[in-house]
Parts: C-alpha cells; sequence; structure tokens
C-alpha cells in the first residue's frame, strides 16, 4: 500500500482524533472529525522528540495545508525568531523534558 492509500484508509477509518506515528521522527497525522463546515480530513501534527524518541510537548502545531507548512517555515528560519529564543533562554529556566511512549503502528514515509 502506498502513502495516498494508506492516508485514505486512515481518513476512511480511522477515529476522531486519532494519531497515527510516521517513520519521520515527531511527526504524526491526527484525524480530525467532521463539523459542520467541513468533512473529516487529517493534519500533519510537528512536535519534537528528545534523545529517547519522547514528545517535548504535549501537543504540537497542527498543520493542514502546504500553504500553513510553508508559512511556519519562513517564520522558524527568520533570524529574529532564533535571537529571540535565545534571549528567552537566558532569562527562563529550563522545562523538563517528558512525555509518552510511542505508539505502534507507525505509518512509513
Amino acid at each position: 500500500m502506498n502513502i495516498k492509500e494508506t492516508l485514505e484508509t486512515f481518513l476512511e477509518e480511522g477515529k476522531d482524533w486519532e494519531r497515527k506515528q510516521t517513520s519521520i521522527r515527531g511527526v504524526t497525522i491526527l484525524r480530525m472529525p467532521r463539523t459542520t463546515t467541513r468533512p473529516p480530513t487529517l493534519a500533519m501534527e510537528i512536535n519534537p522528540v528528545d534523545d529517547r524518541g519522547l514528545q517535548m510537548k504535549r501537543k504540537g502545531i497542527m498543520i493542514r495545508s502546504p500553504r500553513e507548512l510553508e508559512a511556519l517555515r519562513g517564520v522558524l528560519s527568520d533570524p529574529k525568531v532564533v535571537n529571540l529564543m535565545e534571549a528567552l533562554a537566558l532569562v527562563v529556566p529550563p522545562v523538563p523534558a517528558g512525555g509518552k511512549e510511542p505508539a505502534a503502528g507507525v505509518i512509513e514515509i
């Protein structure tokens, strides 16, 4: 089964808010439920993992389109964002790492 077929099956048969791991570290696919204005859809969730493979945040960044991904890429590549994060790291103490174990059923990319 190719990636398109795998995603179509997940969209049709997955449960609302179900997450599927991918073979890309820190990237999962999230099945979002139907609303009054749109059918069920899939989103890519970016949530970095630590050296043990555990998620660094409770929730990641959901990306639903190539346009959103490109906009996020532009923000993250801005040197001012790097400078701001470095300044924040000097002021705010580091947050302890944590998370849950990765689930079975990895989507191979």
